[in-house]
């Protein structure tokens, strides 16, 4: 599966979607980062070709993530899947953005793996956990998993590249 992540600018590093990057390759998935800041963005989706489209978002900027990608998801009929701080505390951005396929409330270390997993028919939506989505015309919320306990279990790795040992 191919899985696009967007990111604000490639000045900063975004933690969540960095590890999500790494896991989704450990699964086998191939997977791209776009800045938004770049330059013809749907251009540069359509060359990809992404299966999916996900990025994460605190509140502020999940204007500016959602006013792109609304017209790309209609344009282009690619899932896409909103995780981070904003969907975390404001669930009801999938009520206010009928457009948006998915949410991820709350860590997605565990539960984006076993989302694409879904997304592949291997598994059921319904199993995955933090999971907000639309079935039959109804937003369905998944229990919100516990939290990691063990920091050191995710991958320290930047957008799918491990750091050296003695240099974080």
């Amino acid at each position: 599966m191919k899985v696009l992540f967007l990111v604000h600018d490639c000045l900063t590093v975004p933690l969540g979607v960095s590890y999500l990057a790494a896991l989704s390759r450990d699964k086998g998935h191939c997977v791209k980062a776009l800045s938004l800041t770049g330059g013809s963005i749907e251009q540069e989706i359509g060359e990809f070709d992404p299966d999916v489209i996900g990025f994460g978002s605190t509140t502020g900027f999940h204007r500016q993530y959602l006013k792109l990608v609304k017209p790309i998801r209609e344009t282009l009929g690619i899932p896409v899947i909103m995780g981070g701080a904003h969907p975390t505390f404001f669930p009801e951005v999938m009520d206010e953005n009928p457009w948006l396929d998915f949410a991820m409330r709350g860590e997605a270390d565990h539960s984006f793996p076993l989302f694409l997993d879904a997304l592949e028919g291997k598994m059921l939506l319904e199993d995955v956990g933090n999971l907000i989505y639309r079935k039959s015309g109804e937003i369905v919320h998944n229990p919100i998993l516990p939290l990691v306990k063990d920091l050191d279990s995710i991958p320290v790795r930047f957008l799918g590249y491990q750091i050296p040992d003695g240099v974080i």
